[in-house]
This record gives structure tokens, C-alpha cells and sequence, in this order.
């Protein structure tokens, strides 16, 4: 105890030691020494710098001090970056995260080094780099965002590309690109032959059993909402807090993307919004994506004036033109731990950063994703908006709650998710091509292992009034739970065959591709989870009983898409039934 209380309070030593020579620093630049406190101040809370604080602030233009810097220890300053530069690469996306170095290649003289260093380095690069020092011409000056501006426009191609392809060139089952698949179509024909003969030559019988199956399906979605309804009186939802204190320890980085286009009235509303948000300025990466020919809503931007923590990603004009395509471009420049989405009329609770932070720090380690719940703040416009927000309020209160108390999928909502940026990348991100992109996402994450669930905090945004507005909204939605459907059926499927005797199986190439392995070593990690799963007492070694066909490898598990299904423990066949009813029956 006596040691670990020396480490922290050698490292608060330190941390005040620097705090304090890049105060000083600063104080010659220019900088008054009351902002300078303030600034420092926050620092010590937030676990970041002086310099970080004064430029998130805003109290300080970046160019003006990045300038300032240059000209103070006598090194030349780049206001902007050309783009024609800079040698495009994957890895130049590292510099949108944290951009502090880029080489600038020349035909005619050495390449020069643009840095965007803080300002405890300067004095050593002025040494080595300056007017007198052996690489003398070789460095300049320049700031993180023109850094970052110049990585979005040289590898715009590439990175659109992949937010296009990616998902389909790797998890090719898991995305919409393809409409109908040969299976599907085979199945659907032979389905409408089926039902056109027994329509024909025993046209009761086909009548009773089509009545029986809606019948079924319909019941399934009854007996689903008394459920949930039973599930929140016997397990009610805790009241939202007021407040959330911060842990010991510095907030993570948060990422907030929200997708534009077209929507140039509400872009004051939302900038206010934002600015609401109950998290430090210095540890918030907002980014505001809009299509690259949306003048209008950029102009509204750059009108509204929104503060350092915000950035405008453009996206390059390339087909499909939807919403999960653009997050998905502007997913390679989150810098933050953890990332939500918003949609531009969303106006969420201020403190709903704090509440999902803390739920993914207590809460376990394959914690995927958090639903905020969506309230309809028109509801006394219209009867069209009435409904919907009892709908709203049925789903986001009782259903999805219930769902993920007892760890089953769920169709996320179109806003207010909260991701681990990490998990999410690794998920694919969201799929272009469908266009209810995060009930897809839902599907997927719980697809390859991992759980999802639901916070108190709500976002509030406005229903359509009109029907014609709404009745193109609902023809988008039931469009776009097709492929979720779909990944559900599969996902049952494969907790039937779960659910077998674990000697009796045998992994052939069609159920390797379902299995997720992150890394050679995972087989083993899944197959002890299943043992504790399933609870086989007597079952001798599991590795032994998988038999691997020869011609699949360890190494093809890696590369191939998952279902890593027997991680979880069992489900009751109903419940899956009852839940592909909630998609049929809305």
C-alpha cells in the first residue's frame, strides 16, 4: 500500500512538474497568466495538457497560436497543406486520430516534415531543425487540422472504397448488397410453387394453413409485449440519476458523429445541442459528416461557427448515397474510446455520455453497444405522432430493455447508440447498402458474440406529422429489417444446432464459416465457454470431440465470418419465434 501511494504521488509530481513548465512556456508566447490557471486547472482534472485545453477552449485561434509557436522559436509555419503532397497510405488514417507529423515529398529539393508538436518539444526541434541547426529547411510548422485536412483529401478515394466494399468483401453473407442470393431465390420460387399447386388442387387446406401461420406469428407478437410488459413490473428500471460523478481516473475521448444531408434549418439546433453535452471539450471529437455537394448545409455549418471540438467530415460523391455509408467513411478518423450517432433534430439528455460511459466501464467486457431510449417530443401535434410516441415508448421502455436483460438481439434504434469504437470497427461498421442500418448492426454484433443493452437518459427528436411522410419512412424501415430478418433466422438456426451433443458435431467448411476467431487461440477460449455453457458435466475433452476436418485450418477460422454462437447459453426456441414476430408484426 506504502509503494503504490509513492508511484502515485511521484507520477502527480510529475504530472505538476510539467503542468507547470508548459505554463511558463506559454506565459512567454503571450499567453495572460489568469487563462493560463484556468486552463491548467483543467488539465489536472481531465488528464490532458495546457495546450490542449487553451486550443479546445477557443479562447485561442489554432492557426494564431501554431503560428505564434513557429515564429517564437524561429521555424517556418505551414497554414495549409497541399494535398498533391502527401503519398497516400492505410496507415496515414493514424494521423486523423492524434495528427502531429506528416512528410511532404518534393520533386525538386528533400522532403520537408510538417509537425503540429505541443509546445514542451518545440525547443528541442528549434535546436536540431532551426536556422542554425543541421536540419535546417527540413521541418515546419503546421496545425492539426490542416494535418488532418490534408489525410481526408488525399485518401478520400481509398476510404470511400472501403466504406462501399468493405463490409461485402469481407463478411459478404452479412451485408444487403446482395438482394437475393441463389439459395434465397431457389427457396422463394419453390415456395411460390408450393403454395400456387396446394392454392389449385386443395385451396382449403392452403387458406388454413396460411391462417395458421399469421395467426401463429401474430399471437407470438402478443404473447412478446406481455412479456415485456411482465419483465418491466417484475424488474423495473432504475430512476434516471441527475448527475454521474466521475471516476478517479481521466474521461476517455468521445466520439459523436452525426450524419447531414440536406437538413440546413436544424443545424443551429443541433450545434446547440452538442454544445449541451455534459463532457470536457478537450476529450470530445464531434464530427459532423455531409456529403461533399451539399453547399448548403456546409454553408449553414461554417455560418453557425461551431467550436474546436467539432469537425466537418465531407464525403466524396459515390454510390450508394446513404447514411451508413457516410458514418462509415468518417469512421476510419474517430479518435475517441467510445462513439455514439445522432440524428441532426436529435436533442439528447446532456449527461447521456456520462450514464453510457459508466455503464461500459461496470459492465462486462463483450458490452458491445447501449440503446438510449428515443421519447417523441411532438406527440400533441397530431394523431400520427400520438402513436408514434407510444410506439416509441413501448419499444424503447419495455421491449429492447427486456431484450437485453436476457441477453437477446436487438434492432437498435436509427439513433442514440453507443458503441466501443474498437468492437465496432472490428464489426465492419455499418453497411452501406441497407437503410436500417443499425438494426442490421444489432443483428451482426450479437452475430459475433457480442451483447448489447439499453440506458435511462433520452434522446428527444420530433415524429412526422404527415402520413405521406410517414408511410415513406415505414416503406424505408420494412425494406430495411429484410437482412436483419434474415441474420436472425440464421442466428436461430444455428442455436438449434447448438444445442446439440457437442461429440456429435463436426466442423465442416459450411460451419466454419459461421464461427468467429479473433485469433488462433480463441477455438480453445470458445470451446471452454461452451463446456460451461451447456453445463456437461461428464463430457471428457471438448478439443478432442470437435473434429476438424482436415482441409480447415485454425487460420481459416480466423479469416472467415462468424457466428460464434456457442458462447452463448441456450435459448428457447419460442423466444427466437417470438422475436422475428416483433419484425413481421410492425
Amino acid at each position: 500500500m506504502h509503494d503504490r501511494r509513492s508511484v502515485t504521488s511521484a507520477a502527480g509530481m510529475v504530472d505538476c512538474a510539467q503542468l507547470k513548465s508548459e505554463a511558463r512556456r506559454l506565459h512567454v508566447l503571450g499567453i495572460s497568466k489568469p487563462l493560463i490557471a484556468k486552463m491548467a486547472q483543467r488539465a489536472a482534472v481531465n488528464g490532458t495538457t495546457v495546450e490542449t485545453e487553451l486550443l479546445a477552449s477557443g479562447a485561442i485561434d489554432e492557426d494564431a497560436y501554431f503560428a505564434g509557436l513557429a515564429r517564437m522559436y524561429g521555424l517556418p509555419f505551414l497554414p495549409e497543406i497541399d494535398p498533391a503532397l502527401v503519398v497516400d497510405h492505410a496507415h496515414c488514417d493514424t494521423q486523423l486520430a492524434e495528427p502531429r507529423i506528416l512528410r511532404l515529398p518534393h520533386a525538386d529539393r528533400p522532403p520537408v516534415m510538417a509537425v503540429a508538436a505541443n509546445i514542451l518539444h518545440m525547443e528541442g526541434l528549434a535546436k536540431r531543425f532551426g536556422r542554425h541547426g543541421n536540419g535546417a529547411g527540413s521541418l515546419v510548422v503546421t496545425t492539426p487540422s490542416a494535418i488532418r485536412r490534408a489525410i481526408w483529401k488525399t485518401g478520400e478515394s481509398r476510404r470511400v472504397g472501403h466504406a462501399v466494399r468493405g463490409l461485402f468483401d469481407h463478411l459478404q453473407p452479412l451485408s444487403a448488397r446482395l438482394v437475393v442470393t441463389g439459395d434465397q431465390g431457389f427457396f422463394a420460387g419453390a415456395s411460390l410453387c408450393l403454395i400456387s399447386l396446394l392454392l389449385i388442387y386443395v385451396p382449403m387446406l392452403a387458406v388454413m394453413l396460411a391462417h395458421m401461420m399469421l395467426s401463429f406469428f401474430h399471437m407470438a407478437a402478443l404473447f412478446l409485449r406481455i412479456a415485456a410488459v411482465s419483465h418491466g413490473r417484475h424488474h423495473p428500471r432504475p430512476q434516471p440519476e441527475v448527475s454521474f460523478e466521475s471516476p478517479a481516473g481521466a474521461l476517455p475521448v468521445y466520439t459523436v458523429m452525426v450524419a447531414l444531408y440536406r437538413e440546413t434549418a436544424v443545424v443551429p439546433q443541433l450545434i446547440a445541442a452538442l454544445d449541451a453535452l455534459d463532457w470536457p471539450r478537450s476529450l470530445l471529437d464531434v464530427k459532423l459528416v455531409c456529403e461533399a455537394d451539399d453547399h448548403e448545409t456546409l454553408e449553414a455549418i461554417r455560418q453557425a461557427r461551431p467550436g474546436p471540438h467539432i469537425e466537418v467530415v465531407e464525403v466524396p460523391v459515390m454510390a450508394p448515397r446513404t447514411k451508413p455509408k457516410a458514418l462509415t467513411y468518417a469512421l476510419s478518423g474517430a479518435r475517441g474510446e467510445f462513439l455514439t450517432i445522432y440524428d441532426a433534430e436529435d436533442r439528447p439528455h446532456p449527461q447521456q455520455l456520462r450514464e453510457a460511459y459508466h455503464a461500459f466501464r461496470l459492465g462486462p467486457s463483450d458490452l458491445a453497444c447501449l440503446q438510449s431510449p428515443l421519447v417523441i417530443d411532438n406527440a400533441g401535434e397530431s394523431w400520427i405522432s400520438a402513436i408514434f410516441a407510444l410506439e416509441y415508448s413501448a419499444l424503447f421502455r419495455r421491449l429492447l430493455p427486456a431484450l437485453g436483460f436476457y441477453r437477446l438481439p436487438l434492432p437498435l434504434g436509427g439513433t442514440s447508440d453507443h458503441f466501443k469504437t474498437a468492437l465496432l470497427k472490428a464489426s465492419g461498421g455499418w453497411d452501406p447498402y441497407n437503410v436500417t442500418e443499425d438494426a442490421d448492426l444489432g443483428m451482426r454484433l450479437c452475430r459475433m458474440g457480442y451483447r448489447a443493452s439499453t440506458l435511462t437518459l433520452p434522446t428527444y427528436e420530433d415524429a412526422p406529422t404527415d402520413f405521406s411522410v410517414w408511410l415513406a419512412q415505414r416503406t424505408r424501415w420494412y425494406k430495411g429489417w429484410l437482412p436483419p430478418l434474415h441474420n436472425l433466422i440464421s442466428l436461430y438456426f444455428s442455436y438449434v444446432s447448438s444445442a446439440l451433443p457437442i461429440g456429435n458435431i463436426t466442423c465442416n467448411n459450411s460451419v466454419a464459416t459461421l464461427w468467429r476467431a479473433d485469433r488462433a487461440a480463441a477455438v480453445e477460449s470458445h470451446l471452454s465457454r461452451a463446456k460451461a455453457a451447456f453445463n456437461f458435466q461428464h463430457a471428457p475433452d471438448l478439443s478432442r470431440k470437435l473434429q476438424l476436418k482436415p482441409s480447415v485450418s485454425v487460420m481459416d477460422l480466423r479469416r472467415q465470418p462468424v457466428e460464434d454462437s456457442i458462447q452463448h447459453r441456450p435459448v428457447n426456441s419460442v423466444l427466437y419465434f417470438v422475436i422475428l414476430s416483433k419484425f413481421l408484426d410492425d
